[in-house]
């Protein structure tokens, strides 16, 4: 066993590392405020080739791998987790599935502009979407969360149930669309509208919102797979969803226990470092531990799925273990730094905030059953 990540991935970290402190980094505060990643940053994050990084380079991707991914989204969340859960969920719910399951006639028209950024994503996959067949198109209604990007989408992939005219479900099976945004300036386009959330808890500046849809057309050449395998995209979505939340989730760790370092050397009490108290001491310990083994459970998961080996039940186990000791360690660093804590100038706050509303995501999902799905009978049939 190699416990060594390729040449290649630690000069991307490296890059990568750079870009998020000097670039990332400095605009964090003012993202979390607003609500919103600007437009320089998205076009930045796309000169690097961040919004295509698993996708092969024939469809304008980055051409690299599960592990670059969760590289890519562990450095930057360690300076915005915003930033981090924006690309996380514009490559896994969009751009993942699309690459997995798309025609090459979809693939080559979408592929590109979503892997170089010139065109952001995002997708639902709970309950509460049903469509109706017509002659020339696909009507689809519901509602529900979305997790990221609904400030700023212009597609959506979107599983839905077929219903009769009656208005009852003809099969439990869905189907998966991609639905097109008419103006991604815009929050609602006609039978559409997609709202960004004006006072989330954390991971603001990834746009959280929520989607409603009223009628809203997909062309027939818009399905995405064949009738009923709205279930596949799901799984598809989940698996790579799992192990960048996991990695993410490492990245917020990372950060918090950085500073929670930096400042524990710094405070003094009685003339002495807080970090020579052994109460402080054994907080850190305990963070490292708990960083540590969420990168290497987000790691295995990677390496699993770009090995084509099963990965379901370990992207899972990834990203509910991960999320978890992202709020510990975040709930410690917050308590070394005392009263300065809960100032946003420090920075742990708001990580412990993202930390939080990751937490929160997984467990919406879990309520929706798609933990279940990937975990119960069945779940490894992605790999």
């Amino acid at each position: 066993m190699h416990f060594r990540l390729p040449e290649e991935t630690e000069l991307m970290r490296s890059a990568i590392r750079t870009f998020a402190e000097e670039v990332v980094g400095p605009g964090a505060v003012r993202r979390d405020q607003e609500g919103r990643i600007e437009p320089k940053l998205l076009r930045q994050m796309a000169e690097l080739g961040l919004w295509g990084v698993p996708i092969p380079e024939a469809y304008g991707g980055a051409g690299g791998d599960a592990l670059a991914f969760a590289v890519v989204l562990e450095e930057l969340s360690r300076c915005c987790a915003s930033t981090a859960m924006a690309v996380a969920a514009h490559t896994s719910q969009l751009a993942w599935p699309l690459y997995r399951m798309g025609s090459d006639a979809q693939k080559r028209e979408l592929l590109p502009a979503l892997a170089g950024g010139r065109r952001l994503g995002a997708g639902y996959f709970g309950e509460g979407m049903t469509y109706r067949k017509t002659d020339k198109a696909y009507s689809i209604s519901g509602s529900g969360p979305i997790k990221a990007n609904a400030g700023a989408a212009d597609r959506l992939l979107v599983t839905a149930c077929e219903e009769t005219v009656s208005g009852k479900r003809r099969s439990m099976a869905s189907s998966a669309f991609i639905v097109q945004c008419a103006d991604s300036a815009a929050s609602e386009t006609g039978s559409l509208s997609l709202q960004k959330e004006s006072a989330a808890l954390g991971l603001r500046a990834a746009a959280p919102g929520a989607l409603a849809m009223d009628g809203a057309k997909a062309a027939k050449a818009d399905r995405l797979g064949k009738k009923g395998q709205g279930e596949e995209a799901a799984r598809h979505a989940a698996v790579l969803e799992s192990i960048g939340e996991a990695a993410i989730a490492a990245g917020i760790a990372q950060g918090a226990m950085e500073a929670a370092i930096s400042y524990a050397k710094q405070r003094k009490q009685f003339g002495t470092p807080i970090e020579k108290q052994q109460a402080i001491a054994f907080k850190l310990a305990d963070m490292a531990v708990r960083t540590d083994a969420s990168r290497w459970l987000a790691y295995q998961a990677a390496w699993r799925l770009q090995e084509g080996l099963p990965c379901a039940k370990e992207a899972s186990a990834a990203g509910n273990y991960a999320v978890r000791a992202a709020v510990a360690v975040c709930l410690d660093a917050v308590q070394i730094f005392g009263g300065n804590g809960y100032m946003q100038e420090y920075g742990v706050e708001r990580m412990l905030r993202d930390a939080k509303s990751l937490e929160a995501a997984r467990e919406v999902r879990a309520a929706g059953n798609i933990r279940d799905m990937i975990c119960g009978h069945g779940g490894d049939k992605d790999a």
